[in-house]
């Protein structure tokens, strides 16, 4: 009786293991919806091309990103490619969560 019990008590001990092991393996990552990067001219991608005023600089000149992999036009930002701000955006995943150039 004693090795039934106690082979009854194994199967329960697995089954309850084996629950636990998959609902570990569902637990999924909350996905957000938006990101506001606040910094200095490391996080600035040039996104004051539809400011007022002339001395505002610009980053929709002709040599801005023209040598970016894809584009032969100003991409109008700051940087020839990604900057911190994308990097932390895609940190985690495998694609971009938007275009780097709009």
């Amino acid at each position: 009786m004693k090795g039934v019990i106690f082979l009854l008590g194994l199967v329960v001990l697995g089954a309850l293991v084996g629950v636990v092991v998959a609902s570990a393996g569902a637990v999924r990552r909350p996905v957000v919806p938006a990101m506001f990067v606040l910094g200095d001219s490391t996080l600035d991608v040039g996104n004051n091309n539809h400011l007022p005023g002339e001395d505002v600089p610009r980053a929709n000149q002709p040599f801005y990103g023209v040598d970016f992999p894809g584009r032969a036009i100003a991409t109008g930002r700051f940087s020839n490619g990604y900057n911190i701000a994308d990097f932390i955006g895609t940190w985690g995943s495998r694609r971009a969560l938007w275009p780097i150039w709009y």
